[in-house]
């Protein structure tokens, strides 16, 4: 079995730590945050289905 900190999905290919997320609650909490609105920030590696192609796919249309 894999270990949890291989995140294949994931661009940098590990878990993001509790550093990361606590480095990105200190910023926000900050007034370098000043200019930060209603943005939503992901601490989670750069997850993505695929690199290749957007992660929205639109409807094929039904066979004829």
């Amino acid at each position: 079995m894999r270990s949890k900190s291989h995140r294949p999905s994931s661009i940098i290919q590990r878990a993001t730590t509790v550093e990361e997320v606590a480095n990105l609650c200190v910023y926000i909490a900050s007034s370098q945050a000043f200019a930060t609105t209603g943005a939503a920030l992901g601490v989670d590696g750069g997850v993505v289905n695929t690199i290749a192609r957007p992660s929205i796919r639109r409807p094929r249309p039904a066979p004829s």
